[in-house]
């Protein structure tokens, strides 16, 4: 078998499992001796036969980070940026988010972190609050109106 036949029977094998991205791809493929044009070439038929897909990679990431992860659009859309797939793929996949169980998913996760911080109110809570929500990838403006709705009779600032 030649070193392009065992490269490409290694990676279709490793895209048949799961999804992944051209860079994920390149990676497995820098420990096989190919030419860059063999890599390129190799990659454009992973595209042909369906194996590689950088749109249905981010869907696919854009879901399980956000299910499984509870990670807000931000951090998934930087988790993106760093797999190397494009600024346009990444939108078209993070519009794939219904804002409704987005906006849900945080008001649930601001109320699981509220019953781990007993004890605490005021100014305290909500920044706290407000930096677990930012770590996790929402959205600013998102956050602040969520802890409004969680905490009444606050403003939503962070300030008493």
């Amino acid at each position: 078998m030649t070193p392009l036949e065992e490269a490409y029977a290694y990676v279709t094998s490793y895209c048949a499992s799961a999804e992944h991205c051209t860079k994920e791809v390149l990676t497995k493929l820098a420990r096989f001796e190919l030419s860059d044009e063999q890599r390129e070439g190799l990659l454009d038929r992973l595209r042909t036969e369906g194996f590689l897909d950088e749109t249905r990679y981010a869907g696919a990431y854009v879901n399980d980070a956000f299910r499984f992860n509870k990670w807000g659009r931000l951090k998934i859309k930087q988790g993106l940026r760093m797999k190397g797939v494009s600024e346009r793929v990444i939108l078209d996949a993070l519009a794939q988010l219904d804002d409704e169980v987005y906006e849900t998913t945080l008001m649930t996760l601001l109320r699981q972190k509220q019953r781990q911080l007993p004890g605490k109110d005021g100014r305290d809570l909500r920044a706290r609050l407000y930096r677990f929500a930012l770590g996790r990838g929402f959205e600013n403006g998102l956050v602040l109106s969520c802890i409004k709705r969680l905490l009444p009779g606050t403003d939503g600032n962070l300030e008493d």
